[in-house]
């Protein structure tokens, strides 16, 4: 898969998927190998503008994979899915890291399952992604307090257990689904601003 992906370096691709295992039993330092391809591929797929990518990944037990600068500055990106395979033998974490100055220009859609954001998702969400119509943050971890205020907003889903407090504002809001469970229900606070 490397080669076919770096012989295409530069050709417009619209579609990516990848699911890919980053641990491996075979030696232990494996993992970064893998970690290091998956790395590749990505900022491979920046350079063929892909238009579409899906990630399914199982990280590394005890280790977090943080997705590159390269692919949250991506032009051309407009659907971006990242799910961490979870199962009840790891516990690697995927990160999405919100780059305060580098947001997407075209991402319309952005799927994020059981994936770690941190406090500034939805300052970032708000101010970086001006054409993001639909969000879908599953099982969200780590984050206490959310904040999206969006013009261009038309979808939302959240479901979450360690979120706390959730404030959405969105001008043209059409559906939004929330799953919310926490330990203590009279420390969660929500506001939902709608025309």
């Amino acid at each position: 898969m490397s080669k076919t992906i770096s012989l295409r370096r530069g050709v417009p691709t619209h579609r990516l998927y990848i699911n890919w295992c980053l641990e491996s039993s075979l030696n232990v330092n494996r993992g970064d190998e893998e970690e290091y391809r998956v790395l590749t591929w990505l900022h491979n797929a920046v350079l063929c503008e892909v238009k579409e990518l899906e990630l399914v990944l199982k990280p590394k037990s005890g280790s977090a994979f943080s997705l590159p600068p390269s692919l949250i500055g991506s032009r051309s990106l407009e659907y971006l899915k990242v799910e961490n395979l979870v199962t009840c033998f790891t516990d690697g974490i995927v990160k999405f890291l919100s780059y305060s100055s580098i947001g997407y220009s075209s991402l319309k859609c952005l799927r994020l399952s059981h994936v770690r954001i941190d406090e500034s998702f939805g300052n970032w969400v708000s101010t970086c992604c001006k054409f993001l119509e639909n969000l879908s943050l599953s099982w969200i971890k780590e984050i206490k307090s959310l904040i999206i205020d969006s013009s261009c907003l038309q979808g939302l889903h959240i479901s979450s257990r360690d979120l706390c407090h959730l404030q959405v504002s969105a001008e043209i809001l059409g559906w939004f689904t929330l799953f919310w469970k926490c330990d203590s229900p009279s420390n969660r606070t929500f506001q939902l601003s709608t025309p």
